[in-house]
Order: C-alpha cells, then sequence, then structure tokens
C-alpha cells in the first residue's frame, strides 16, 4: 500500500471503521419518520452505525416514549434494524 492510499484510508475509512454511536429514545414523541430523520442524519455525518442502551426507566412518565419493552417499543426496533 503507498503513502496516498493509506492516507486516503485515513480520510475517508471505510464503512466498517465508521464510528458508531449509542442511540436511545427518551426525549419527546418517537415516530418512525423521526427515526427516519435521526438515521439519515448519523449517515451524513459519517456515523457507520449504532447500539441500542435500553435502560429500564418506569415507563411513559419518565420521558420514555414508548415505554421500554412494549409492542410498539419493539416495533420501532425492527423498523429501526430494517433501515440500514
Amino acid at each position: 500500500m503507498t503513502y496516498n492510499e493509506l492516507t486516503n484510508l485515513f480520510c475517508t475509512p471505510p464503512l466498517e471503521y465508521a464510528p458508531v454511536d449509542c442511540w436511545w429514545w427518551e426525549s419527546g414523541e418517537l415516530n418512525e419518520d423521526r427515526m427516519r430523520a435521526q438515521l439519515e442524519e448519523y449517515q451524513k455525518q459519517g456515523i457507520g452505525g449504532t447500539f441500542y442502551y435500553p435502560r429500564f426507566l418506569l415507563g411513559e412518565e419518565h420521558g420514555s416514549d414508548p415505554a421500554y419493552w412494549s409492542d410498539q417499543w419493539w416495533r420501532f426496533m425492527a423498523y429501526s434494524m430494517a433501515q440500514h
């Protein structure tokens, strides 16, 4: 590999070396349009993926909408994974 090729890899790394961001859904109402917009913004910023940090809260009254592990939460989980 030449010096220029190596330098180019540092400037524009392959996707498997891109940063990964922690993503959780605790602020405000969540819907598929908002999720898609957030994922598109991540992609524009060069984020290569996300991981979920499902912290157990006490439900919607404490900021988690949908509540963790609810049917809607699992639907959003499946939707977000399908957006890759």
